[in-house]
């Protein structure tokens, strides 16, 4: 399988929220991820792709391409920019402790990310008990070098140069467009949560095709990390790997699918399910020796000293 990479820019049009699952109902602030993880992408790709491809689209259409996106994209985690010169990825320094672009923790959260309070107003005109919520979002302005400029998210798409959709549809890539003959892949996405409020909306900004071409053995594409260098991505646990940073439980939300070929009950109970969570190095931690890593369909990396399988 043949993979070439893209670097890609996205606009960020309205702010931006990434969410974690809840831990409790109740009066919660929801915070964001200050990041996109590629599973986001993938899930943004897939409901942008669908309705285009598909007239009356069914689930079973959606599952369909969702695969196909899997089989042939890969997503690196997206991080914020300027557009230009400065990104802020996180780093695990030791003397400063977490730092975005060379900014503090708080500094970053003072530039770049805001929140907003919403709650449920009952039938008496009053908020309803359990149901003031705070959430966090990334803004989709900021403030760059003493200005206050469009804030945009920076990462690396591979494709799979001969893919194709029902044998009738080819990828292609051309003048700065990823395409299914014809049919942009990501001009315009909705990411992450909160889209009633109007958030999540980003296009495109620009894309440049890198001198990378991958011949990735099984579909794996690897990832080489340099002895004292950053991850970008979440990095399944490994005990034989020394590091400098934190590990978090990552889960998500699954979609189970039943045998009954029905619209209406094809998927059964959507988003209800939490599957089982695993530790993971977060984005910016650093891997004390050099690594080769492999890159699952969601952007998130795999030691290949680890024998467990990727959970995908």
């Amino acid at each position: 399988m043949n993979w070439q990479k893209l670097d890609v820019i996205f606009k960020i049009l309205s702010p931006l929220h990434i969410g974690y699952l809840p831990n409790k109902p109740g009066t919660v602030i929801a915070g964001t991820r200050y990041y996109v993880p590629g599973k986001n992408l993938w899930g943004a790709a897939t409901a942008n792709l669908t309705p285009k491809l598909f007239q009356e689209p069914t689930p079973e259409n959606y599952l369909e391409v969702g695969e196909w996106i899997s089989d042939n994209l890969r997503f690196t985690y997206f991080y914020l920019s300027d557009g230009g010169k400065n990104q802020y990825c996180p780093q695990f320094t030791t003397e400063k402790g977490l730092q975005y672009g060379g900014l503090s923790l708080q500094e970053f959260q003072k530039r770049f990310i805001g929140s907003r309070i919403s709650t449920k107003i009952s039938d008496k005109g009053t908020a309803e008990d359990k149901r003031l919520h705070e959430i966090e979002f990334i803004n989709c302005n900021g403030k760059h070098d003493g200005e206050i400029k469009p804030l945009y998210l920076e990462g690396s798409v591979f494709y799979n140069t001969n893919a194709q959709f029902c044998s009738e549809y080819q990828i292609r890539y051309k003048s700065e467009i990823l395409s299914l003959n014809g049919i942009a892949l990501f001009e315009t996405l909705t990411l992450g949560g909160e889209l009633n409020y109007g958030c999540g909306r980003v296009e495109k900004a620009k894309i440049n095709e890198t001198s990378e071409a991958l011949n990735a053995e099984n579909s794996k594409i690897k990832i080489s990390i340099e002895k004292d260098g950053y991850i970008q991505g979440h990095l399944k646990y490994d005990p034989s790997i020394q590091f400098m940073g934190d590990i978090e439980v990552v889960s998500g939300r699954t979609y189970p699918k039943n045998n009954i070929e029905s619209f209406d009950t094809c998927f059964v109970g959507p988003g209800k399910k939490i599957e089982q969570g695993e530790y993971y190095f977060v984005p910016g931690t650093k891997i004390m020796t050099q690594e080769e890593l492999v890159l699952d369909p969601w952007g998130r990396l795999l030691s290949s000293n680890l024998k467990s399988r990727l959970n995908v």
